[in-house]
């Protein structure tokens, strides 16, 4: 899919092109693409909180017009200036940890969510598909999908489990349907900026005022079981949240290695995309302003992270860079735009 039309920031105030990978994942082929653009046009990428994506010139403006060259990536563009669905996904699911791998569905939830043109009076529209780890679910979402580990989803709106669990089948005609009334009740989706200060997640009462409305929705469709007092669901929000993606991950299985690993500043120049695109792995966009590195030997990991380090990319879980981009990703307040860096 070509990305070609400039927008601005209303954060930052200058130009870029912005995008969100599809539930975070960003093929071999889009980080050659991002290297290769921002050397010839002089830029930069920042990442945003919530696995945005956005291209800057910060050395007073692109080195040629957009149009002349255009990014040609796998993801799909995103204008900051209106609302657009978007799907977060549990950063290392089907590698290491979780309920089961859910990037497969979340993948199909970002598709058919992108078809989708929600009111503007739709606050922070975001779904998080988390595998059952914790790390994407919570208040901070108006509709989180959580992996259960007796087979299915549970839901939760707003924080507030929905009680029922959704058959695998049945998901993405579940989601479209909640969407669809999250439309149109989006204040009732949506807490209040004195009910997410009181709790520090967004479940006050009213946050979550359309769960019930969302069960009844949902309690005819084929083989959704309902679960009175719906127990199973995952906390979210811990300090330590932004250090979960962040280190060496043996994978579950097949013997591969994942590294997670934060940026300072969260921007990556030419000369690091460079390095990226060199090494030929997926890339995840983690929803913490993280990165990370898919699919290597134990040896290429070795060795990646000795060329990375002394290049500002952090390994470590415990380093202040990791706590600083904890705190830069906090849940927009209303009437702000969502996914702005600080």
């Amino acid at each position: 899919m070509t990305v070609s039309s400039p927008s601005r920031s209303a954060a930052s105030g200058r130009r870029g092109i912005r995008f969100r990978p599809s539930a975070g994942l960003m093929t071999p082929d889009d980080v050659a693409e991002l290297a290769a653009y921002a050397e010839a046009e002089r830029a930069a990428v920042r990442i945003d909180p919530r696995a945005a994506i956005t291209v800057v010139h910060p050395h007073g403006g692109p080195g040629r017009s957009p149009d002349a060259a255009p990014l040609r990536l796998s993801v799909p563009e995103w204008d900051g200036a209106r609302s657009s669905w978007h799907v977060l996904c549990s950063a290392l699911t089907g590698r290491a940890g979780g309920v089961r791998d859910v990037r497969a569905p979340a993948e199909a939830l970002a598709r058919l969510l992108a078809q989708r043109d929600p009111p503007v009076s739709t606050r922070d529209p975001l779904v998080t598909v988390d595998d059952g780890r914790g790390d994407v679910a919570g208040g901070h979402a108006p509709l989180s999908v959580i992996a259960s580990d007796i087979g299915g989803y549970l839901l939760e709106v707003s924080g507030t489990p929905v009680g029922v669990r959704i058959p695998d089948r049945e998901l993405t005609r579940a989601v479209d349907a909640v969407v669809e009334l999250l439309e149109a009740e989006p204040r009732a989706a949506a807490p209040r900026a004195a009910e997410t200060a009181a709790d520090g997640r967004g479940t006050a009462a009213g946050a979550g005022a359309l769960a019930p409305a969302v069960h009844r929705l949902l309690r005819d469709v084929p083989e959704v079981a309902e679960l009175p007092g719906q127990t199973g669901t995952v906390p979210s929000g811990a300090d330590g949240a932004a250090a979960a993606d962040i280190g060496w991950f043996d994978h579950d299985a097949g013997g591969g290695v994942t590294l997670g690993a934060a940026i300072d500043g969260a921007v990556l120049d030419a000369r690091r995309l460079q390095f990226l695109a060199a090494i030929g792995c997926a890339v995840i966009v983690g929803p913490r302003r993280t990165l990370l590195l898919c699919d290597l030997g134990e040896g290429a990991a070795e060795q990646v992270v000795r060329v990375l380090a002394p290049m500002g990319f952090v390994f470590d879980a415990a380093s202040p860079t990791v706590r600083e981009l904890h705190l830069s990703c906090a849940p927009p307040s209303p009437g702000s735009a969502p996914n702005a860096a600080p």
